[in-house]
């Protein structure tokens, strides 16, 4: 089966604008992976797609919960040792406690992912660290920057040389917002919208509406955000995120060829973000 190549995408009727420089139309096939994107062929997990299309309306309390509360902090505290070692332990724990339900690792890995929000997906990516293979790049077999093969011609079955992990943020949104706490804390972004719009209003004569905040303290003192808000952009009820990315280097005496990025839940207070 001859390997996909990024001309195998080309569509003579996209909209997409013409280009000729490799790099850009790469960037743009990107734009139009991520413009496409859908749940289904994500890599989540049924349950968790399930999660997200139907939140969880109830709060998180594990104090009603003794016998889950135990099993989710022996499995934190027994992070490291392997399963049997943890169903080990339940099992010894069920005998001194029959009328008690205890959970099996997986069972307690499955109920922390969906407390927690942390799911994570793997991906393949060139064993030199030149690019990852997705998006457009799903269906490479070579990395297009090294050559370097992507699987392990010494397995039979296609075995990636190098992977890496993403963690999804939609998940771990919903897990924040079934604690009553952070779900008071991401009040602040709304309560102080409404505080900024109410106090710092000025109407001109030709009866336009502006909001002149006295002093920048915060992102929703500047313009553009009031602005989103104003228009109707930004509704009451969604959440604002700020991406950081950067490199980062790992070992003393060698270049950093490793890329971290983050996502800051801006509407926490700012000394809790």
């Amino acid at each position: 089966m001859p390997e996909a190549s990024l001309e195998d995408e080309v569509d003579p009727d996209d909209t997409v604008p013409i280009v000729s420089l490799d790099d850009l139309k790469l960037t743009l096939k990107f734009v139009e992976h991520v413009r496409n994107a859908e749940l289904k062929g994500s890599g989540l997990s049924n349950d968790t797609i399930r999660r997200l299309r139907a939140p969880v309306q109830s709060l998180l309390d594990l104090e009603e919960d003794p016998d889950l509360e135990l099993c989710i902090n022996l499995y934190i505290t027994l992070g490291r040792t392997s399963q049997k070692d943890f169903n080990e332990a339940m099992n010894h724990l069920s005998v001194r406690f029959p009328d008690s339900k205890f959970l099996t690792y997986e069972a307690c890995r499955k109920k922390v992912e969906e407390l927690s929000g942390v799911v994570s997906l793997l991906h393949d990516m060139c064993i030199n660290t030149c690019m990852a293979y997705t998006g457009p790049l799903l269906a490479l077999n070579h990395c297009r920057h090294c050559g370097e093969p992507r699987y392990d011609s010494s397995k039979r079955k296609p075995t990636p040389r190098q992977q890496f992990y993403t963690i999804p943020l939609g998940p771990q949104l919903q897990g924040l917002l079934q604690s009553l706490e952070t779900a008071k804390l991401v009040r602040y972004q709304h309560e102080e919208t409404e505080r900024t719009i109410n106090e710092y209003s000025v109407e001109s004569e030709a009866g336009t509406q502006s909001i002149e905040p006295p002093v920048i303290s915060d992102y929703i003192h500047g313009q553009d955000y009031l602005k989103a808000v104003i228009s109707g952009d930004l509704q009451p009820d969604d959440l604002v995120l700020m991406l950081s990315i950067d490199g980062a280097q790992l070992y003393e005496h060698k270049a950093s060829d490793c890329w971290i990025y983050i996502w800051v839940l801006m509407d926490l207070p700012p000394d809790m973000q």
